[in-house]
C-alpha cells in the first residue's frame, strides 16, 4: 500500500464480536488488528507489540520508548474503539492510547533526523459481544447517529466536528468495522486527503 500504519489499541478489550474460528480462543480486540494485517498486509501496520516481543517484562518508559519508534515511522493512525477502551479510573494522561494518538499528532524531530508531519486518523468501531455498535452509536429522534462522547478519549472527541473550513467537518474519519474492512482504501485515502488539507481543521494534538 506504500503507507505505514500505526494501530492503537486495547489489547485486552475482550467484550467484542468472535471472528475467530477458535471456539476455546477468547476473542479481544488483537484479533481484530491481525484481520487488519491479513486484510491490508503485514508490512504495512505497525502496532505496539510484535508477534516475538512480549512487552510485559519492560518498564513503561522502555515500552514508550519503542512505541514512539513505530509511531514516528508511521503516517497513519488507525484507532480501534472497543468498548472498555478507556479505564475509567485512571487519568487519560496515563493511558497508552490517548498518549500514542497524541504523539502521531504532533511534529516532532526524532534523533537528528528529519520532521514528522503529522499523521492522518483514522477511528474504527468495533462491534461489540452481542455484535452491535449501540455502545458507542446512538439514533437521535431524528433518526440520525449520535455519537458516545464519553466512551472515547477527549483527544478523540476533540479532533471531531473540528473544521474551519473544510466540507468535511471532521479530521478524524470515523466507520464501522465491517464497513471499513469491505472498502478500507477508501477510508484510507479520505483520511490522507485531510491530512495533506491539516490547516483547514483545529487539531487537537495535546491529552
Amino acid at each position: 500500500m506504500g503507507k505505514k500504519i500505526f494501530v492503537s489499541y486495547k489489547y485486552a478489550d475482550s467484550d467484542v464480536r468472535k471472528i475467530t474460528n477458535d471456539y476455546f480462543h477468547t476473542d479481544t480486540v488483537r484479533d481484530y488488528v491481525n484481520k487488519l494485517e491479513e486484510k491490508i498486509g503485514k508490512s504495512d501496520i505497525y502496532k505496539g507489540e510484535s508477534d516475538d516481543n512480549d512487552l510485559s517484562q519492560l518498564t513503561d518508559d522502555s515500552i514508550w520508548n519503542q512505541l514512539k519508534q513505530k509511531i514516528y515511522d508511521s503516517s497513519i493512525t488507525i484507532v480501534l474503539i472497543s468498548p472498555n477502551m478507556k479505564t475509567l479510573w485512571k487519568s487519560e494522561k496515563d493511558q497508552w492510547i490517548p498518549q500514542e494518538i497524541s504523539y502521531s499528532l504532533k511534529e516532532i524531530t526524532h534523533n537528528g533526523t528529519r520532521k514528522s508531519k503529522s499523521n492522518a486518523l483514522i477511528y474504527v468501531i468495533l462491534p461489540d459481544k452481542y455484535n452491535s455498535y449501540d455502545y458507542f452509536i446512538q439514533k437521535s429522534y431524528w433518526d440520525t447517529e449520535t455519537y458516545r462522547y464519553d466512551k472515547i478519549f477527549s483527544i478523540m472527541k476533540n479532533n471531531l466536528n473540528n473544521y474551519k473550513y473544510s466540507s468535511d467537518i471532521s479530521y478524524a474519519v470515523i466507520v464501522k468495522w465491517d464497513t471499513f474492512l469491505n472498502n478500507y482504501s477508501t477510508y484510507i485515502n479520505s483520511a490522507i486527503k485531510k491530512q495533506e488539507n491539516i490547516d483547514s481543521y483545529n487539531i487537537c494534538k495535546q491529552i
